[in-house]
């Protein structure tokens, strides 16, 4: 049996994604759980964060930022970037992550994350508590490591962190249940 339950954004899980913003020198890192695929053509990223955030400034005056998608071994570093304020700390050398040089934006990459989408901002949405910032995919890099033959990434190697936000937790992925088209569009009797 279902009940009411109390307002919330009670959608589970979420992308738990490392967002670096501002540029080279002065790059911030935040950790987003408010993450997703907004459009396929072009490649489009929105990531939702509060006004309040030091990020948040970054992205309007510099309207470029990085998508870093961590790995499990990670956990630590994923979290030190949401709970440190980037204020007065740089969140790079304090969760000891590693910039690298991006091709075509001024925010740096995270060399320890397996997926890396450089993003040129595009829309600016102010939704509420947050503000919506659609950024379109310039550049992605993948870590070979965690790809198969084809290039496609194989999620058991790649590993990524989600975030459950009505539980505050942070979980791995689970087993496969099945591939896209798998029921060929029909219902078994």
């Amino acid at each position: 049996m279902k009940r009411p339950f109390r307002l919330t954004h009670a959608f589970f899980p979420t992308a738990c994604v490392l967002v670096a913003c501002g540029d080279f020198d002065r790059a911030n890192i935040i950790t987003i759980a408010f993450a997703g695929v907004v459009n396929a053509e072009p490649p489009m990223i929105g990531v939702s964060m509060r006004k309040q955030a030091h990020s948040y400034a970054l992205m309007n005056r510099f309207g470029e930022f990085t998508v870093n998608i961590p790995h499990d071994r990670m956990l630590r570093e994923v979290d030190v970037c949401g709970v440190v304020s980037g204020g007065d700390t740089d969140k790079f050398d304090y969760a000891r992550l590693t910039k690298k040089a991006s091709d075509k934006v001024k925010p740096p990459l995270i060399e320890e994350a397996i997926v890396n989408l450089e993003c040129l901002l595009r829309h600016t949405l102010e939704l509420g508590s947050h503000t919506l910032f659609v950024g379109e995919v310039v550049q992605v890099h993948m870590d070979e490591r965690v790809t198969d033959a084809r290039g496609r990434v194989t999620l058991n190697k790649a590993k990524p962190i989600v975030y459950c936000p009505v539980v505050h937790e942070y979980r791995a992925l689970g087993k496969k249940l099945g591939t896209y088209g798998f029921s060929e569009g029909k219902l078994e009797d």
